[in-house]
């Protein structure tokens, strides 16, 4: 099955897939915090993901805190792209870190 998720990118159309991932994760990151009692509303997270780039205001330390973990999770989706994902190799790079 993992093979089969990482053929995708090799699809003329999986540039399209990013897109969604990026909006399903954003909508999972969102739900999670809610249910941590952490509420931002998801243009808020929207700004503060622009804001890690450029000059933006209007977003509470909340968003920003969802924002934060965002760029996390893309790292570690971006780090399993590129390197080999095996658990041991995970373990051994989460040990490094």
């Amino acid at each position: 099955m993992e093979r089969e998720i990482l053929d995708l990118n090799r699809h003329a159309a999986s540039g399209q897939l990013e897109s969604v991932a990026r909006l399903l994760m954003r909508s999972e990151a969102i739900s999670s915090s809610r249910i941590e009692g952490i509420a931002p509303n998801v243009d808020k997270v929207v700004l503060a993901e622009l804001a890690q780039k450029e000059e933006v205001r209007g977003f509470k330390e909340s968003a920003e805190e969802v924002a934060r973990n965002l760029t996390v999770l893309c790292s570690i989706e971006k780090s399993f792209a590129t390197e080999p994902t095996s658990p041991s190799a995970f373990l051994k790079s989460s040990k490094e870190s």
